[in-house]
């Protein structure tokens, strides 16, 4: 099945889907912001299939092909009419891809998959094209009488690696020897491509211990994890971090975190340059209320933020570090995504599979997220000589929104074509431009859709879905 009868598929089922009601609740109204040199500006987007729904899913941004690599779930319990279903995880991988739009494949099983799980940590590394994968914690199978919402889960600890160079992927265990790290889940998982080895730090295991060790291991030679000893003091115990490799200055920061009493907002630098050394990075200004996920913008120097409710701040790498708040326009509603990765390629943020809280309970969103920096009055910031944004909202009822540009001179053509390739509307703009354009779509019947903007031999696409 091609991704596009995907996509209609998933139209066609909008209206029968538990969680697409769900994501209506919990969804608010579209922002406006005050025009700011850079914003976040959301696009959030179901799955393609209503099989998987739910958090705590393992994701690595594949930084050579710009797609998102998940592992893993924590499926919550639900009713649906006279059923109930315990609580359980899974052992399916999905793919997020964002060219020509941000769309997700169906969880699929893929050879020599690792066993079920939720809160695995993973890391990509892009000079072997492998998804490293740590951990995480499994439910046992107990009777759903006993306890359908919380079933008693363990902890692991075997390691694996995801072979994105062929086609499907393919999974592989790797056995190490000798002393290894204590079972944990939520760990934070990194690759130093400097020294080319994975490093983790903390994580927490099934009886609530946390953990503030750090470890290596090498990806050259025959596996075998090595317990690092930093000099100085270093972060509290904690799981949920961030890892991030700042290579321009040798170090690893530990950014967030949390343990049984606390969150925390404080960043943490260890030296990747001689003897490992732990010193606290002072940023500036008021951190977010709690962390749940950053990133490393390479483009731009600094650190992103996520932290509840769909709040984004960063701070620069460059000079005194400082917390800036970045204003954010079409935010998701109060949600915790499964993952918060930069992609280079696309210069977006994926923000996975959304935590809603729902009436005092927790419910998993088959919802979706990305954010990109759109300049002020202007198109994101990649795209070439013209740009043309995602369109928003999509699927889309009555209209749609999406930032165009050009940097040429001229004028330049806007079509939208049908599925069978029928110009459906058109319109020339006088270039150089940069606004965001609105488009009525009460006029076009529910399909598929494709959006181009032509000029000068330059030419952009982005697909749209239209349902009543």
């Amino acid at each position: 099945m091609s991704r596009s009868e995907r996509v209609i598929m998933r139209v066609s089922r909008l209206s029968r889907l538990w969680g697409w009601a769900l994501l209506m609740s919990c969804a608010s109204a579209w922002a406006s912001v005050a025009a700011a040199a850079e914003t976040a500006r959301w696009f959030v987007f179901s799955q393609a299939s209503s099989f998987q729904t739910g958090h705590d899913v393992a994701s690595a941004v594949d930084t050579r092909r710009g797609r998102l690599i998940m592992f893993g779930m924590w499926r919550p319990a639900f009713c649906a009419n006279v059923s109930c279903f315990g609580a359980s995880d899974t052992a399916l991988t999905t793919i997020a891809h964002m060219v020509p739009d941000p769309t997700l494949d169906a969880p699929v099983w893929l050879p020599g998959s690792p066993g079920r799980r939720s809160n695995a940590s993973a890391a990509y590394d892009s000079l072997t094209d492998r998804v490293w994968m740590f951990g995480g914690r499994r439910v046992i199978p107990t009777p759903c009488s006993q306890d359908c919402a919380n079933p008693p889960r363990i902890s692991l600890d075997d390691l694996w690696w995801l072979d994105l160079s062929v086609d499907p992927p393919q999974w592989h265990e790797t056995l190490v020897s000798g002393v290894k790290p204590a079972p944990r889940f939520d760990a934070g998982l990194v690759v130093d491509p400097i020294a080319h080895r994975l490093l983790m730090f903390g994580g927490q295991d099934s009886l609530g211990t946390y953990f503030s060790d750090v470890w290596e291991l090498p990806l050259e030679g025959a596996p075998a994890w090595h317990q690092l000893s930093p000099t100085g003091a270093g972060p509290s115990a904690r799981a949920e971090a961030t890892l991030l490799i700042d290579g321009a200055r040798s170090r690893m920061l530990v950014v967030g975190g949390a343990n049984a009493s606390a969150t925390t907002a404080d960043v943490w630098s260890m030296s990747l340059a001689g003897s490992p050394a732990w010193s606290p990075l002072i940023v500036m200004g008021s951190p977010p209320t709690r962390i749940r996920h950053a990133a490393l913008d390479t483009r731009r120097d600094l650190v992103l933020t996520y932290a509840s409710p769909a709040e984004i701040a960063t701070f620069s790498l460059a000079g005194a570090p400082e917390w800036a708040p970045t204003p954010s326009v079409d935010a998701p509603p109060d949600a915790t995504p499964g993952g918060f990765g930069y992609d280079p390629v696309n210069d977006l943020v994926w923000v996975p599979y959304a935590y809603c809280p729902e009436l005092g309970r927790g419910v998993s969103l088959n919802q979706h997220a990305i954010f990109q920096f759109v300049r002020e009055g202007g198109p994101p910031v990649s795209g070439g000589p013209i740009q043309l944004g995602l369109p928003g909202p999509n699927p889309a009822g009555s209209s749609v929104a999406m930032d165009i540009g050009s940097d040429l001179a001229g004028s330049a053509l806007v079509r939208v074509f049908d599925l069978r390739g029928r110009e459906v509307w058109s319109g020339r703009y006088a270039a150089p431009f940069r606004f965001r354009a609105t488009l009525d779509l009460r006029g076009l019947p529910p399909g598929l859709y494709v959006i181009a903007l032509e000029q000068g031999g330059e030419r952009r696409t982005r697909r749209l879905v239209v349902f009543r």
